[in-house]
């Protein structure tokens, strides 16, 4: 909807008075969601650049267009002109309206400000703002100017914004930090000159980052300034200059408990989603510097509060990460004090680096036992086992049995992958645990739970089989045939085929493609009849060379799985439908045609039976499916090239 108040492409030529006149009464409307559609209308009719258009405005029988645009530089001007007068307009509605449009204007400054015949407007405007306060968004906004778009700036352009960069330039603390630290974009444009800045990207954020932290502490020491910004800073979307504020003002603050007294009112007159406690996660970091035991005592009662408790996991993190914190963070989840969410906090910054593998393991499989659990459980053994490199070989043995005893415990029917990230970390710790055990009964259980897991009709349907599984085919293959290949109620192997194979991928990506090929030929030739198909549909198809712009090849394993089988009639067909692309870009005939020749190479030996399955089936089925793949995208071209009217 927002699109029909730009300037360009906005697909209706509505008047421009008649657009402001709905922008206005939606801002000025007391329901709070029509509102925030007031202001993203606001920041639309402000908008300069980047608009997005369809490559056609015309369908169907009636003429369209792209709506109104301006034909000269006056239609320009008197738009923007006309929609700042808009935002002047409802400026002072309230504290909340008059902090949006301050936040909007900011965002289009840089925009607005190229048009020439707009600059003496927006410095009136600037000094209307900055009567009764900062305007830390304006000032950002023309230091980006002067850094970025200084070429392009006449030289009375440029003294004039220059000029403007001074008036709007913090004048005392509040406005320092407002500016520095709590506006949207403060990073580097804060702290560099004019001309850019020789430091790296890096040294630039940490340099700012620094002076965010130094902010905090010159306020530690102003009470009254301290308790008037933190609604401001619990509010969302803080960045790590927030962090470092925090961190600044825990380290020089007289009374560290009074003023988290002060923020906890504050957040339990807010509401949860409306804010972050990325500054208190710093303040509460500095003031364990300078007082740990002190830190502690506030992390004690912090557990059992009704408003500390939701994000008790993110505070303690800050804090130090000892015996006491383990025992805090294990009552959390244990006696449900926190929600199972803010346990993911563990699995960030190596925080729990601390803790012995016995006590990763307590929490892990106590996070587990909760709704949501194994998704947090997952993320966090993945990245203690990530640390664990650095650890000693005495600890990873720990780790491992911490590991083995997690999985035998998982209930794999609650694994899902469309929790991001899941899959990576399901697949970290199977990786580590069956590249190191020696107990096949272990693996066995683990096997045999995942599996059952697959069969079981209440499972999420979101995990991707080959990967779950892939582990167990690379270490422990022939278990993880045995496991797999089991019918199903009717009698059927589509389940079996079903967990190991992904269906959506180049070549039916598969679990079984990590078998090596001497035990899969052992497996198939403990039951040749059935296993050798089972084995073709399932294994890996193509060889890809890299170096040769990614050309494929049969592989040899279907190659051996074909000369080894009693049945190759059977194998045969198994192989010609995995040649068909079930994704492709182009025609899917022509590429089908290009693999033809592929079939010569299934018989490098010249076996005359080969030979006669792939003359007489194979050849002719393919060519069959290319001769109906071109009849099908005729169609389709004659359809797409004829007009619907």
């Amino acid at each position: 909807m927002v699109s029909l108040f730009h300037i360009i492409y906005s697909g209706t030529q509505a008047a421009l008075e008649k657009r402001l006149n709905v922008a206005r009464g939606i801002i000025n409307s007391g329901d709070l969601k029509k509102r925030e559609l007031g202001f993203e209308i606001l920041k639309a009719g402000l908008k300069t650049s980047q608009f997005m258009f369809h490559p056609s405005a015309e369908f169907g029988s009636r003429h369209r267009d792209y709506g109104w645009s301006p034909t000269s530089e006056s239609d320009s001007a008197t738009w923007f002109m006309r929609w700042l007068s808009l935002a002047r307009d409802v400026l002072h509605s309230d504290s909340e309206t008059s902090s949006r449009v301050r936040s909007i204007l900011g965002d289009a400054f840089r925009g607005l400000w190229g048009i020439v015949i707009l600059q003496d407007q927006l410095v009136d405007l600037a000094d209307q703002l900055t009567k009764t306060e900062s305007w830390p968004d304006g000032w950002l906004a023309t230091k980006r100017i002067l850094r970025w778009d200084r070429e392009r700036q006449s030289k009375a352009s440029f003294m004039k914004l220059r000029k403007l960069e001074l008036a709007l330039r913090p004048k005392d603390l509040l406005s320092e930090i407002r500016a520095r630290v709590l506006a949207r974009g403060a990073f580097a444009e804060d702290l560099v000159g004019v001309d850019r800045s020789p430091d790296s990207a890096s040294s630039v954020y940490e340099k700012a980052r620094d002076h965010a932290e130094k902010l905090g502490q010159a306020a530690a020491g102003d009470s009254e300034l301290l308790e008037a910004i933190v609604p401001e800073l619990l509010k969302p979307n803080s960045s790590d200059k927030t962090y470092s504020f925090g961190r600044g003002v825990g380290k020089a603050v007289d009374d560290p408990v009074g003023l988290m007294m002060h923020i906890r009112a504050q957040i339990a007159r807010s509401e949860i989603n409306q804010i972050s406690l990325i500054p208190i996660r710093g303040i509460i970091a500095g003031w364990n510097q300078v007082d740990p035991q002190a830190v502690g005592n506030f992390l004690d009662s912090a557990l059992e509060d009704e408003i500390w408790s939701r994000w008790f996991v993110e505070l303690q993190v800050q804090g130090s990460m000892d015996d006491r914190a383990f025992d805090r963070l294990l009552s959390a989840i244990v006696d449900g004090k926190s929600p199972v969410w803010q346990f993911q906090y563990l699995a960030g910054g190596r925080v729990t680096d601390p803790f012995s593998a016995e006590q990763i393991g307590k929490l892990v499989r106590a996070i587990a036992d909760q709704e949501d659990g194994p998704f947090v459980a997952f993320d966090l053994l993945s990245m203690v086992i990530h640390c664990a490199s650095e650890k000693d070989e005495n600890y990873r043995n720990d780790l491992l049995q911490v590991c083995m005893e997690f999985l035998r415990a998982t209930n794999w029917v609650l694994v899902n992958s469309d929790q991001g990230g899941m899959d990576y970390d399901v697949d970290v710790v199977l990786r580590f645990a069956l590249s190191r055990t020696n107990s096949d009964n272990d693996v066995t259980i683990i096997l045999n739970n995942i599996v059952d897991s697959r069969r079981n009709r209440n499972r999420y349907f979101g995990f991707d089989g080959p990967k779950l599984l892939g582990r167990f085919f690379e270490f422990f293959p022939m278990m993880a045939l045995n496991a797999v290949y089991r019918p199903d109620d009717e009698g059927s192997y589509s389940l079996a085929y079903e967990m190991v194979v992904d269906p959506s991928s180049e070549g039916h990506d598969t679990a079984v493609a990590m078998v090596p090929l001497e035990i899969l030929v052992e497996w198939c030739d403990i039951s040749p009849n059935d296993r050798y198909t089972y084995a073709a549909s399932t294994c890996k198809l193509f060889d890809v060379d890299d170096d040769n712009n990614k050309a494929i090849s049969i592989s040899q394993t279907v190659v051996e799985l074909l000369r080894s089988a009693p049945n190759k009639q059977a194998v045969m067909s198994e192989v010609i439908p995995r040649l068909v692309p079930n994704s492709w870009s182009g025609s899917r005939a022509s590429i089908i045609e290009e693999r033809l020749p592929l079939l010569r190479s299934l018989n490098p030996a010249d076996d005359q039976e080969i030979e006669r399955v792939i003359d007489a089936a194979a050849d002719a089925r393919l060519r069959e499916l290319i001769d109906a793949e071109r009849r099908r995208e005729m169609v389709e071209e004659r359809a797409d090239s004829e007009s619907f009217e």
